[in-house]
């Protein structure tokens, strides 16, 4: 019930937000929220699965050339910044489920970089030389916890500079790419043959889980922030994709700087102009 009340209290905080920075794009919102609803109640996996894919083509679509190549240019670049960000997100929040509120204090503690945020101090033990020793016995001490220690082990060992996580970035891109256009095939598939594949369920998982992550960007920077249309947050992450893009594409080895310009958002925030 809690839960429920919080979950009710952000929804209307976002909604009110909504309603003050993004008027001019309420219409499209709204479409893409029924859309979004439509896709998830219980009128069957092909019609999920087309809303699902309006959606990104309402988003995406801005004139007759290809759909699919719009989806994928708009698309693939965002997924890809938010790949980097999620790898240390998700080894933050493990550590904090792993290890006792005081040790993952400690842990974040030994990091003295002029920050806060615990996914860039965890990001710094793993990636910079100067951590090296406290990396290595962070490694030892999750002995009982084999994939959470091999991720650890494997960005602390084989990452150490900026071109091989750009690397890692691109083959995360080529993979999205070869499931946006098989995503694609089995939308027409069921729209034009009514014939949906036999690995619809996994295709729409991956579906869903694109289409929430650029639709929650999209709803949280239009609420707080002066971007009033969606195509100025599309424009924004563009920005914040080239500009990390090309920090990461030099041999040197990570630093303090370069960690905290490729997980801070906050950083690569490309002013525009509201008319």
């Amino acid at each position: 019930d809690e839960d429920q009340t919080a979950s009710g209290r952000i929804s209307e905080s976002i909604i009110t937000s909504l309603v003050s920075h993004a008027r001019c794009s309420l219409a499209t919102i709204t479409k893409l929220l029924k859309l979004h609803n439509n896709a998830i109640s219980n009128n069957g996996q092909e019609n999920g699965f087309l809303n699902l894919w309006s959606i990104l083509e309402v988003i995406c679509i801005r004139d007759n050339t290809s759909k699919l190549m719009q989806v994928k240019e708009t698309l693939i670049p965002f997924l890809q910044y938010d790949y980097l960000v999620n790898i240390f997100t998700d080894i933050t929040e493990n550590l904090k489920l792993v290890l006792s509120e005081q040790d993952f204090a400690t842990l974040c503690a030994k990091v003295d970089k002029e920050t806060e945020e615990e996914t860039i101090k965890i990001a710094c033990l793993i990636l910079l030389d100067e951590y090296s020793n406290e990396s290595e016995a962070l490694i030892e001490k999750l002995a009982n916890y084999p994939v959470l220690r091999f991720r650890i082990m494997d960005l602390h060992n084989n990452y150490k500079t900026k071109k091989e996580l750009f690397n890692l970035s691109n083959r995360y891109a080529k993979r999205v790419n070869w499931h946006i256009s098989r995503i694609y095939r089995a939308r027409n598939s069921i729209a034009h043959d009514g014939t949906p594949p036999v690995i619809l369920n996994e295709l729409g998982v991956h579906l869903h889980a694109y289409v929430d992550s650029l639709m929650t960007e999209i709803l949280i920077k239009l609420s707080t922030s002066s971007y009033c249309h969606i195509s100025n947050v599309l424009i924004d992450s563009n920005f914040k994709h080239d500009n990390i893009q090309n920090s990461l594409q030099t041999n040197d080895k990570f630093d303090f700087e370069s960690i905290n310009l490729m997980l801070n958002e906050g950083e690569y925030y490309c002013p525009i102009s509201i008319d």
